[in-house]
């Protein structure tokens, strides 16, 4: 009986000791456990932080540029305001839209057999600037606009001058490049006479017109043309100017 009771003492003394030594393990695998999900946490919120230190020291990125307007060609991205030649930009848009419009520079003689080649070369080039736009040089109209005349105070016994307010122009209107018999060398001339001493863009226009037309001659066409340089020239209060609508009705005529 003695030996059954202390065994049963050392039992007893060894489940108190496996129960204690399992109860300090689950407190150090808690222990464990808890400081091992508090240095995963910490490590989160440092990574979670890199972006804001990383932007405090390097440059904002640089925003992307908005898209352009859509334009098929180089010289239809500006038909409309007027040109800035002391700009590198309007410079080069000059350059480019006075090129000859011939496939080979200076190939036009001003001769028949090159004719219709000419003209829709011409009618390209001044789609491409712009110039067949509703307003622009080449849609000429059937009638011509009339500019405002400014009020004449009476003096010296005259009565008084009403003001009277601009006619603005009539159509339907010819594209005088692509219809090039509809209108009269006459017609055209006084047509471009309206806008040519102005500063604007239709007057720029004239002008990018009669450059382009003279590259693309050869030395023999621009020989026939030159004659006929008093048509193309037109004299408002005592300046000259390069009408290249009525060039162009002059080089017709001539072919």
């Amino acid at each position: 009986m003695a030996a059954d009771a202390n065994t049963t003492a050392m039992i007893a003394a060894i489940q108190a000791a496996i129960t204690q030594a399992t109860t300090a393990l689950n407190q150090q695998t808690t222990q464990l456990g808890q400081g091992l999900t508090q240095g995963v946490n910490n490590l989160i919120q440092e990574v979670q932080g890199i972006p804001a230190a990383v932007q405090g020291i390097l440059p904002a990125a640089p925003a992307l540029p908005a898209a352009g307007a859509y334009s098929r060609s180089p010289l239809a991205t500006n038909v409309a305001a007027q040109l800035d030649y002391e700009t590198k930009t309007d410079t080069k848009y000059y350059e480019n839209a006075t090129k000859s419009v011939m496939p080979y520079k200076g190939e036009f003689d001003v001769e028949p057999n090159r004719f219709h080649l000419f003209v829709d070369q011409v009618l390209v080039r001044a789609r491409d600037t712009g110039m067949l736009e509703p307003g622009q040089i080449v849609m000429v109209p059937t009638t011509l606009p009339i500019p405002a005349v400014a009020a004449v105070p009476a003096a010296g016994g005259v009565a008084a001058v009403a003001a009277v307010p601009a006619v603005p122009a009539v159509g339907p209107f010819c594209n005088a490049i692509q219809e090039y018999g509809s209108k009269t060398l006459e017609e055209i001339c006084a047509w471009e006479r309206t806008f040519i001493a102005e500063q604007g863009r239709m007057s720029q226009n004239s002008k990018i017109l009669f450059d382009a037309i003279m590259a693309s001659l050869t030395t023999m066409g621009l020989q026939r043309i030159r004659t006929w340089s008093n048509e193309y020239t037109i004299v408002v209060n005592g300046e000259s100017y390069d009408a290249g609508l009525t060039l162009f009705k002059v080089v017709v005529r001539e072919s």
